[in-house]
C-alpha cells in the first residue's frame, strides 16, 4: 500500500491500481479497482481493511499531512464538528515534563499546542 500511495504521488494510476488489486485479488476480493478509482482517499480506505490492528493509524494521518485527519473525522462521523480542533499545532505529541525537568543542559521548549 506504501508502493501504491507513492505511484499514486507520482501519476501512475495505472501502477497504483494494480498494487492494490495484488492485495484484493490475496484477499479473495471480487471488486478490483481501476486506474479511475485510484485515489488517496480510496489507499487511506484500504490501509484501514489491510492493517487493522497492524498499525498506528494516527501516524499514518500525519504523515499524510495538512489536515487529512481532521477531514477524515468530519467525513466519516456520525456527528457535526463545527468547531473541530485538530489543527496542525496537534500533530505532534506533547513533550512530557519530566523529560524536560531532566535534560538540563537542553532548552527544550513544549511542542506547538500543547
Amino acid at each position: 500500500l506504501l508502493r501504491a500511495e507513492a505511484k499514486l504521488r507520482v501519476g501512475d494510476k495505472s501502477g497504483a491500481a494494480s498494487d492494490i488489486n495484488m492485495l484484493r485479488s490475496r484477499a479473495k476480493c471480487s471488486y478490483l479497482v481501476t486506474a479511475n478509482d485510484v485515489s488517496l482517499d480510496l489507499i487511506l480506505d484500504e490501509r484501514t481493511r489491510e492493517l487493522m490492528y497492524e498499525e498506528s493509524r494516527w501516524n499514518t494521518l500525519l504523515r499524510m499531512g495538512g489536515t487529512v485527519a481532521a477531514d477524515r473525522i468530519k467525513k466519516y462521523s456520525y456527528w457535526d464538528y463545527p468547531r473541530l480542533t485538530l489543527t496542525k499545532p496537534f500533530n505532534l505529541w506533547p513533550i512530557p515534563q519530566t523529560v524536560i525537568d531532566t535534560n538540563k543542559d537542553v532548552v527544550l521548549e513544549q511542542n506547538p499546542g500543547w
